[in-house]
């Protein structure tokens, strides 16, 4: 059943209303209306390290002298970060925020979305207050900051089951030609694995970093989890100029040539990309972080964080903000800025920051594209394709401040497959099902449609690169990372799927089977009757001839 919409005129007068209230009230000590003040009936999964209001303040001391410059600086930031946590436990919203997918080519203005919290005005009063402490104290920190980073890098967070497709991604890296150092981060000493750490991944320029290694140099030890490790990641790593990417997003270019060495990064300093999805912050958030009006100019789709640009040289105060706002993101800040929409997690953080401190940045404007598998049984969305923020400033419609919609535009190269659902993960990939046709078990599906649709998007057959990546790593790594250990006949499987849909000597005979089977569907809707095709040539390869020998687990 179709429910009816209010219409849009309607929004825009309700939201604008609700705007000028909170504002006023803000400033006004004045009763909340009693429908502000009720209880949400939607609770948000609390944090389990939630910080005490109770807990005495941090008194000033300088680092311990055997801290690295990065330890300094986060021994220094936790304690501002603790002494102006906010004092209230949790965000309250009566309902979700619905899900709309915005095109490009909507270039209405943008307005604020509804406002769904509950609080009180004492708990958003009291919000603001820790947050305009921790904004002060911030500037006079790093007042008397001296450079801590250096050099150009890309930063991750893997471990566990992000192994398997952070190192399909730092594998693409090299193939693209990129040489840019990697700092992998992993949460703890749990998830920091030898082999992999100190024999794998420096082969391929990589070197692992334990998040709780940094953390346990604090004025305050916070325990963050999930979501909230990906602004530490990039906090700590030793790069001035880096490139976050989560294990899933895979660059389609170099990005040092491509991206760090020219604008829109070098005229900003830090490049965002948008979701799919509206934004659907609270008003309520800008009036909490000091703002006297509802931004101008935000674009009105919702961030998405699977990849992050920016210069710690000059956006730091924007990072720290944003782990101010990732460690109490859970309970507060998160639902704060997506009032329980698709996603809702660290994905907004980063740009709010940037713009509460009035900071440059680049937001991407091309539309993120969901690339289907096109399997024949079952169409679903299976990765995200981010475009070329270079691309779009060398464009005179694009120029800050215009909009085009994406048909009218030259064409925009991709950035970066954020391939999400599934992972590239070459141990779950086996086993989640998605390789195989649900009415032919014996039928092996691409995830990423065909090769004549991969190719005409990324100009190669790309799922192809990455499954031979998968090849190498899980045969090389199939009895080493603990993920896969238990993944019986991982070497083996891969290869066989990587034989039957992606191998060279295939080629030919993939397409004569299309062709014959093309040719046998026209015949038989003419009623001509057509002899069987000829059996599967079943060829046999050498071992060791794509990714090292067949070998079964023992």
């Amino acid at each position: 059943m179709l429910r009816r919409q209010p219409s849009r005129l309607s929004l825009v007068v309700v939201s604008a209303f609700t705007l000028l209230l909170l504002w006023s009230v803000f400033a006004d000590s004045g009763d909340l209306p009693t429908d502000l003040r009720r209880k949400s009936r939607f609770s948000f999964g609390t944090n389990p390290h939630h910080v005490s209001p109770d807990q005495p303040d941090i008194t000033h001391e300088a680092a311990p002298e055997t801290h690295s410059p990065i330890e300094a600086l986060w021994y220094h930031s936790s304690r501002l970060i603790f002494n102006n946590r906010p004092r209230i436990k949790k965000i309250k919203t009566k309902s979700s925020a619905t899900n709309r997918v915005v095109h490009a080519k909507d270039r209405n203005p943008r307005n604020p979305y509804e406002d769904l919290v509950t609080n009180s005005i004492e708990d958003l009063r009291s919000m603001r207050a820790s947050h305009t402490g921790f904004v002060k104290e911030l500037k006079d920190l790093l007042r008397n900051t001296t450079a801590v980073f250096e050099g150009h890098g890309i930063a991750m967070v893997g471990g566990g089951e992000y192994f398997g497709p952070a190192i399909t991604t730092i594998q693409m890296l090299r193939r693209l030609g990129c040489l840019l150092p990697v700092e992998l981060f992993v949460k703890d000493k749990h998830e920091y694995e030898p082999y992999v750490c100190e024999e794998y991944l420096p082969k391929l320029g990589a070197r692992c970093l334990v998040i709780t290694d940094f953390l346990d140099k604090g004025a305050h030890v916070f325990a963050p989890t999930h979501y909230q490790l990906k602004v530490l990641g990039l906090l700590f790593s030793s790069f001035q100029h880096v490139l976050f990417l989560d294990s899933d997003s895979m660059p389609l270019m170099d990005p040092y040539m491509n991206m760090m060495l020219v604008e829109p990064y070098l005229g900003t300093g830090m490049v965002v990309w948008p979701d799919f999805w509206g934004s659907t912050e609270s008003p309520v958030f800008y009036a909490i972080a000091g703002l006297p009006d509802f931004p101008n100019n935000l674009p009105k789709t919702a961030s998405e964080s699977g990849q992050i640009l920016i210069n710690k040289g000059t956006h730091l105060p924007v990072l720290l903000l944003a782990c101010y706002y990732n460690i109490f993101g859970p309970d507060l800040y998160y639902p704060l800025l997506s009032q329980g929409a698709m996603g809702e997690g660290d994905k907004e953080t980063f740009m709010a920051a940037a713009v509460v401190l009035s900071a440059p940045y680049y937001r991407v404007k091309h539309s993120v594209e969901a690339v289907m598998n096109d399997d024949g049984e079952k169409s679903v969305g299976r990765a995200m394709l981010q475009f070329h923020a270079a691309d779009e400033v060398s464009i005179p419609a694009l120029k800050p401040g215009t909009w085009a919609p994406d048909s009218a535009l030259p064409k925009i190269r991709p950035a970066f497959l954020h391939a999400n659902l599934p992972k590239f993960n070459a141990g779950h990939l086996l086993d989640e099902g998605l390789l195989f046709s649900k009415v032919d078990h014996d039928k092996r599906w691409r995830l990423l449609g065909t090769k004549e649709k991969q190719t005409s998007v990324f100009g190669y057959d790309i799922e192809a690169t990455l499954w031979e990546f998968m090849l190498q790593s899980g045969c090389e790594l199939a009895d080493k990372l603990n993920d896969w250990r238990d993944r019986e006949d991982l070497c083996f499987r891969l290869n066989a799927h990587f034989q039957d849909l992606f191998a060279p000597e295939k080629e030919e005979e993939i397409l004569a089977q299309e062709k014959q089977k093309k040719l046998l569907e026209g015949q038989q809707e003419e009623g001509v009757s057509m002899p069987d095709p000829p059996p599967r040539v079943e060829t046999e390869t050498d071992d060791g001839a794509v990714a090292g020998p067949i070998r079964r687990k023992r």
